[in-house]
């Protein structure tokens, strides 16, 4: 009789953190589930990762690539990996030792679950402090079939590194979008949202860092969930003939938020066409009136700039 195959694979990818990639990868190895895998993939570094990584060469499996980006760098490691679960990591994010054991308990009592996720804190390098409620003291939590809250939550529902899922589910929905650089973790829950249901653990064992490095910029973040939803929707376009009006609304709220972005970037020109696009899908008096007052103090802004030169 063959024994069933309960093996996480742990994905890293890393892009210049050697600064917390040892400590990220040390939180793993301090796992009291002790079935798992890691898969390092070093998405072309110019920082010393290689020098850190070589003092875990016999613990790790390591994989070396030009940058491409996180959904390039996860997709590498989750095609080399072999466990029957797959569970992400940021390299520079860490877990607490029991996030595995619980996850892959849940995981196993639960036959339609696709992914379980658990909670955590959110630790900001500069003032060295947690900051953000845990998902338990927000009331935003996800469990069951998800796929239409997840959705109207747009990104961020919750950290890639909270994540633990099925092999299966990535055998049935495919990888990671590599056309998307950011708000690809989302576009892959969503997927697996809208086919299986979602758990949750109530309980903190992942640590998020946010510093100067992170990927995650507001600007860049908001177009990536635009092209999410335009992805989305292509996918899955019976969604949109159900419930035209939901989405209509979503996209001009995305837009209108991406317009308000790029107006205080400085982007007057792509802010008005944004708030464009977000007046055309649904007119709110309320947000055009908003928009308009920010738009003059921004240009009033620019205009005392240039005359006091």
């Amino acid at each position: 009789m063959c024994k069933k195959n309960t093996t996480v694979s742990v994905i890293i990818p890393t892009f210049n953190s050697a600064e917390y990639v040892g400590n990220a990868i040390d939180s793993v190895l301090s796992q009291t589930y002790s079935a798992y895998e890691i898969i390092v993939v070093n998405d072309g570094s110019t920082d010393n990762t290689q020098e850190i990584l070589k003092n875990y060469v016999k613990k790790i499996l390591y994989f070396e690539i030009e940058n491409g980006g996180p959904s390039k760098a996860r997709n590498i490691g989750i095609i080399h990996s072999k466990g029957a679960f797959i569970a992400f990591l940021d390299a520079d994010d860490e877990w607490y030792p029991q996030k595995l054991e619980k996850q892959v308990e849940l995981i196993r009592e639960k036959p339609k679950c696709g992914l379980v996720y658990c909670d955590r804190v959110v630790f900001d390098e500069t003032t060295k402090r947690n900051t953000k409620m845990t998902y338990r003291e927000s009331g935003k939590i996800y469990e069951g079939n998800m796929f239409w809250d997840m959705l109207k939550a747009g990104d961020g529902c919750f950290a890639t590194s909270c994540v633990l899922l099925r092999r299966d589910a990535l055998n049935l929905l495919g990888l990671f979008d590599e056309e998307l650089y950011t708000a690809e973790d989302t576009n892959l829950l969503l997927r697996v949202a809208y086919h299986y249901e979602i758990e949750f653990v109530p309980e903190t064992l992942a640590k998020i860092r946010i510093h100067s490095r992170n990927i995650s910029h507001q600007n860049v973040r908001r177009w990536g969930t635009i092209q999410n939803l335009d992805k989305i929707a292509k996918l899955y376009p019976e969604t949109v003939y159900k419930h035209e009006k939901l989405w209509t609304d979503l996209y001009a709220k995305k837009y209108f938020e991406y317009s308000m972005d790029l107006l205080l970037a400085g982007e007057l020109l792509y802010s008005l066409k944004c708030m464009a696009l977000s007046a055309s899908r649904a007119f709110s008096l309320g947000k055009c009136w908003q928009y308009v007052i920010c738009f003059l103090k921004k240009l009033y802004k620019n205009l005392f700039m240039r005359l006091s030169r």
